[in-house]
């Protein structure tokens, strides 16, 4: 969930603040694994930045 915690208007500025639902529980590695395989380098990386996010 994100909350915006403060507007700058001068500046055209927002700060955010992010939380997780404590309902959702943390993935397992396991269920990683299972994942398939990106095929390219980009694809590896653009992969691995979206499980930061989930």
């Amino acid at each position: 969930m994100v909350t915006v915690t403060e507007v700058d208007e001068k500046r055209s500025r927002i700060a955010l603040s992010m939380k997780t639902e404590d309902k959702a529980a943390p993935r397992k590695r396991s269920e990683r694994k299972e994942e398939k395989a990106p095929q390219t380098d980009m694809a590896a990386k653009l992969a691995a930045l979206a499980g930061k996010f989930k």
